[in-house]
């Protein structure tokens, strides 16, 4: 669970951890022309938008129940055992 919403929420964060760090280093200097001509709005409200339908298909694709334990593929008697959820 915490892996798929770090999957999620980092590159969706990324662009705000990145302002962030530049303001900073560069305190309140102007930002570069090609960083103010970016379309900032929109391009985050898509990302949004992808992040709630990955989590959502996500969610809904997955038939593990609820505190389940996962085991590895293995070997036994020389055949390869697929993994499973138990």
């Amino acid at each position: 669970m915490l892996r798929s919403v770090l999957m999620t929420l980092l590159p969706l964060l990324l662009p705000l951890i990145v302002y962030s760090a530049w303001r900073l280093v560069y305190g309140n200097e102007r930002l570069p022309d090609w960083a103010q001509q970016v379309p900032w709005v929109p391009l985050l409200s898509i990302g949004i938008v992808l992040a709630a339908l990955t989590l959502g298909a996500w969610r809904l694709t997955s038939n593990v129940p609820a505190g389940s334990e996962y085991e590895p593929p293995h070997m036994e008697n020389g055949k390869l055992v697929p993994g499973t959820f138990r």
